[in-house]
């Protein structure tokens, strides 16, 4: 490899009439400042630079694994960029809306399913669905019971949600507020009430 040396000045600046230098020499870089006379006011670096072919070598091999290693890196990068981009045109392709996966309930389902639920509280800890279900199956057909259950002990709380088939037995079924269930005076209204 072969030493350049480019010398390089810059017009003078209007503020302090110096001219700066720049030394460029293999791999390292002077910057300096000369007075209009000619005196060095202030050098980058260390001084010197004069770099030897030797050191220069020393320096290739980590350089050029330095570099192969950035190529790889933007390679693989790109890849990936092609990957997303393959993935995002697929998700468009099979659902043009983003529609909500098939098993969960639409906003519209979901303020149906309300429309027809009641709110049970003072429920025994004990009940079962099967339990809660049997006693609302007059008011109408049931289609879902939840008892909610302390998430750390999994201990009931003593509250239900009774989900009917229709609106009309939500109206049947608030008729059965203060009614007995299993030995405890049950609490019935509308859901979202």
């Amino acid at each position: 490899m072969k030493d350049t040396k480019i010398n390089s000045k810059m017009a003078d600046t209007p503020e302090n009439g110096e001219d700066a230098l720049l030394n460029l020499q293999g791999d390292q870089v002077d910057v300096g400042l000369t007075d209009l006379d000619g005196e060095n006011q202030f050098e980058g670096g260390d001084g010197d630079a004069t770099t030897t072919q030797e050191e220069s070598a020393v320096e290739d091999p980590e350089l050029e694994a330095i570099k192969a290693r950035v190529k790889e890196m933007e390679e693989e990068a790109e890849k990936l960029k092609q990957m997303q981009k393959s993935v995002d045109e697929e998700m468009q392709m099979t659902s043009p809306t983003l529609a909500q996966p098939a098993g969960f309930p639409t906003v519209e389902e979901k303020i149906d399913a309300d429309a027809r639920s009641i709110y049970v509280g003072n429920v025994d800890y004990g009940a079962t669905a099967e339990e809660m279900e049997q006693h609302f199956h007059g008011c109408g057909s049931v289609n879902r019971v939840t008892i909610l259950c302390d998430k750390f002990t999994g201990h009931p709380k003593g509250f239900a949600y009774v989900e009917f088939a229709d609106k009309d037995s939500v109206t049947t079924a608030q008729a059965l507020d203060d009614s007995l269930f299993r030995g405890r005076q049950i609490k019935v209204c509308k859901y979202g009430t």
